[in-house]
């Protein structure tokens, strides 16, 4: 009952403490990984962070007698089996083993205040003493509340010398018990031995902190423990997930799961061409794409309330994966992909009317069921075939900004397409390249036909007309910058400012599509889409429709809302002047100089039916052989839509 002795052995325990530090590794090891453990998760600091891990793979109530995963903690049957008992029996599990150590020492010390003889006393109060706070260090070791220690949790952990002893201390607890005359029940505190008291406080304090320790891994991080990368638990709970379908605008599979022998899930992607809008879904990489965009539908995660979420979780039942339908068309998206074979490139297909994307296609391109072999050499590859060039390549868009200059023009009023042409056939110098039209003219051309075979000039001169902010007003009209394109997957915009149009030829290059400005395909795709859809932009969208857990089908909102950019009549007035090409597709193209001394870039944008136009096509080729090449790939596309 003497403080000082209290003071002066905690003294002496810090001092050993603190030298233990200094000279001893293992000691400082074990220091270090409790105040810090995260910093090194996968190497001297493992065991802890498995330890806590597996309380938060426990929650409230476990996963259940033999349904968990402390086999990942390294010795577990020894120096980690509560942490063992919070996998698979959870808070409650834990809460009750801190109850019975507490009922524990306070039987101890009821047997010890009891006591006739002063050796029976401190006997029984030091055998209770030593059980508990044995048991407290090492459960506190487990849950993070103290630097783990090398000893076994009496009555529980495995261990022949350890067992022995505990049932041997409980065995001499019982005897004294038995030679006490107890002829009346007297609570605790009323017996009078002040010094066993506080050491009940204390020990008892303890334990209610280390059962509120435990209930922080288990309910607070929970979440946040199971999301870590470096839980092997998540891939476990990963793979036992069956996630939904997949399926293009008419029910064609475009991903699906297949399930081993031996339970074994996985992704299959029965049509790759589909990788640039289908993406990946890969336990080591992530997701990507539509996987990623629709993960929670997908994961059947998505419209759950919070009492289905609680009784999964309780029931330990997974969610089932829910489909989901694309506007693709599984045999455009895989038309388009092949397309562009050998040609690095991309093709945006898209209903003009409604916004539905039909294609979307990247090249090179990779094959989703092979990525977590090929990851490494796809991610060091120069030609980046992981980035869709259909959304997130940003190319200058050379004779493809004509559409766009021209509207602005004429909205100004300052164009006339019936008007004669003048300059028409004149060449303009662009990093060493002669840059003229793509179609021959006759001698009594219009700015119609000026337009209709890209010529540059003609532009260059509305450009310079226009100025620095009429450039930037038809430039933010057709949203090419800042605020990228809205999709139910990531796009890409360019940051484009008016701040080095100072010159007449910095004016110039921009209006011919040879300045700063860059611009996406799915950009193209919407500005040929406008044309088509009388002057008013769709809204582009990927997913047709989602299936709920009842298995109904609903319409998917669009990311996006349809707006006009310009008047229906200069939308007609624009598409008259296009290339006609056989009865039903009319179209632009041009090229656009990409570095010195390389063959061009071709843009196609072209609509079909030409009369009364439907759908729409943005087509870049980068380097092509043949610049004409573009050509043939859109207007078969275009065809191939028309095909009932």
């Amino acid at each position: 009952g003497q403080w000082e002795y209290v003071a002066v052995g905690l003294v002496l325990f810090a001092l050993a403490g603190l030298a233990g530090y200094r000279f001893s590794d293992r000691v400082a090891l074990r220091v270090d990984g409790w105040i810090n453990p995260w910093s090194e998760a996968a190497d001297r600091s493992f065991q802890i962070v498995q330890s806590l891990l597996a309380f938060g793979a426990g929650g409230v109530f476990g996963q259940g007698l033999g349904l968990g995963s402390p086999t990942y903690i390294p010795a577990v049957h020894t120096d980690f089996v509560f942490a063992a008992i919070g996998e698979e029996f959870g808070l409650v599990g834990t809460l009750v083993v801190v109850a019975l150590y507490g009922i524990l020492m306070l039987r101890g010390f009821r047997i010890a205040v009891r006591a006739t003889r002063p050796f029976e006393r401190f006997l029984a109060a030091g055998l209770t003493a030593g059980l508990v706070i044995q048991a407290w260090v090492i459960m506190a070791g487990n849950a993070k509340l103290a630097p783990i220690a090398g000893v076994t949790l009496p009555f529980v952990s495995y261990g022949g010398s350890s067992i022995l002893t505990s049932f041997i201390a409980l065995g001499l607890l019982i005897r004294a018990s038995s030679a006490q005359v107890q002829t009346q029940r007297m609570p605790l505190n009323q017996l009078g031995d002040q010094p066993l008291i506080h050491l009940a406080s204390v020990l008892t304090a303890a334990l209610v902190l280390l059962a509120a320790t435990c209930g922080y891994w288990a309910v607070v991080s929970a979440k946040p423990l199971s999301a870590r990368d470096d839980n092997p638990r998540r891939v476990l709970y990963e793979q036992r997930i069956i996630r939904g379908r997949i399926l293009d605008r008419d029910g064609a599979v475009l991903a699906d799961v297949e399930t081993a022998d031996d339970g074994a899930i996985s992704r299959r992607y029965p049509i790759p061409e589909a990788a640039p809008a289908i993406g990946y879904a890969s336990l080591r990489y992530g997701t990507g794409g539509i996987e990623a965009a629709c993960d929670a539908e997908l994961r059947g995660e998505a419209g759950r309330s919070v009492w289905q979420v609680a009784g999964d979780d309780l029931l330990h039942r997974l969610p089932q994966g829910h489909d989901v339908q694309l506007t693709l068309d599984a045999s455009l998206q895989a038309q388009a992909q092949q397309a562009l074979a050998n040609q690095a490139g991309a093709i945006v297909l898209l209903d003009a009317t409604s916004g539905e994307i039909m294609a979307l296609a990247s090249s090179p391109t990779f094959d989703p069921e092979q990525l977590d072999e090929t990851w490494g050499e796809l991610s060091q590859d120069p030609t980046a075939p992981l980035v869709n060039r259909a959304t997130h390549g940003l190319y200058q868009p050379g004779a493809a900004i004509q559409t766009i200059v021209l509207a602005e023009a004429l909205d100004e009023g300052i164009a006339n397409l019936a008007a004669p042409a003048t300059n028409a056939t004149a060449t303009l110098s662009v990093d060493g390249t002669l840059l003229g039209c793509s179609a021959t003219l006759s001698e009594a051309h219009t700015l119609a036909d000026a337009y209709a075979a890209a010529c540059p000039a003609p532009l260059a001169d509305l450009g310079e007309q226009l100025g620095a902010a009429g450039l930037e007003k038809a430039i933010e009209r057709w949203a090419l910058t800042i605020t990228p394109p809205p999709l139910e997957i990531p796009t890409a915009a360019a940051d484009w400012t008016t701040e080095t149009l100072t010159t007449a030829i910095a004016l110039r290059a921009e209006a011919i599509g040879q300045g700063q400005l860059t611009v996406s395909p799915l950009q193209m795709a919407l500005v040929a889409g406008t044309l088509a859809n009388r002057g008013e932009m769709p809204a582009p969208r990927l997913v047709l429709r989602l299936e709920d857990a009842e298995g109904n089908w609903h319409k998917s909102p669009s990311a996006g809302e349809p707006r006009p950019v310009i008047a229906p009549g200069d939308a007609r007035r624009l598409l008259e002047a296009w290339q006609r090409y056989g009865d039903n597709v009319a179209a632009h193209w041009g090229v656009a100089v990409a570095g010195e001394g390389q063959p061009p870039h071709v843009w196609f944008l072209g609509v079909a039916p030409a009369d009364a136009p439907r759908y729409a096509v943005a087509v870049i080729l980068e380097h092509p052989a043949n610049s004409e090449s573009a050509i043939g790939i859109g207007t078969a596309l275009l065809r191939a839509a028309l095909v009932p």
